[in-house]
């Protein structure tokens, strides 16, 4: 039995293909949708690999558990935190694209050295996408989530963390706040327009 939602992504899917917004992107390829928590990340990755057509993989599950009670507790991580889990993300993708071609992945990559983590650790053409929005928006998201344990007092932290991408890094920068399939139409567009080696 088919659910409301599965039924509105079929129907979203099916749209997709006979307008032709299927990417055709050259293959191994790895895009990422990053920002800070409450950013519409898990939620845009998501939409975005069934436009696609590959698995998406959570960030977030690639946490120790350490850090994750940090996090819980109101503890912000650092870098320390971060590198390994960066690794085990890059390793994730790695097989993902092994195995189907293409990856796409939710993280919150908030500054450039955990950008160029993930670029060396992934063997692949890699490409990010981050999800701006404003503070107001981001707390009344987090305000509303339930059962995650990124608690809504470490925005103010990940706001400082985040470091926001130069021209040079080639990130794509878009509104957080327009709707998830807008979103992806943007990131779409955009990939059909990259050239064959991504933005590695």
């Amino acid at each position: 039995m088919h659910t409301i939602e599965q039924h509105n992504t079929a129907q979203n899917m099916e749209s997709a293909n006979r307008m032709g917004n299927i990417p055709a992107v050259a293959r191994p390829f790895a895009i990422f949708v990053i920002g800070v928590s409450g950013s519409g990340k898990t939620t845009v990755s998501k939409a975005l690999a069934e436009l696609i057509g590959c698995p998406q993989i959570e960030g977030d599950l690639y946490h120790a558990p350490a850090s994750i009670a940090k996090m819980a507790a109101g503890i912000a991580l650092n870098d320390d935190d971060r590198w390994p889990w960066l690794d085990r993300i890059g390793e994730a993708v790695n097989s993902t694209i092994a195995e189907h071609g293409i990856g796409v992945a939710s993280c919150s990559a908030l500054k450039h050295a955990y950008r160029d983590r993930l670029r060396h650790a992934i063997t692949s053409p890699v490409c990010f996408v981050l999800l701006d929005s404003s503070r107001e928006e981001l707390l009344r998201r987090l305000s509303e989530r339930k059962s995650h344990y990124m608690p809504a007092s470490l925005l103010g932290s990940q706001l400082d963390t985040l470091e926001r991408p130069a021209p040079e890094e080639g990130v794509l920068t878009l509104d957080g706040q327009k709707p998830p399939e807008a979103i992806c139409q943007d990131i779409i567009a955009w990939i059909q327009a990259l050239p064959p080696n991504g933005t590695k």
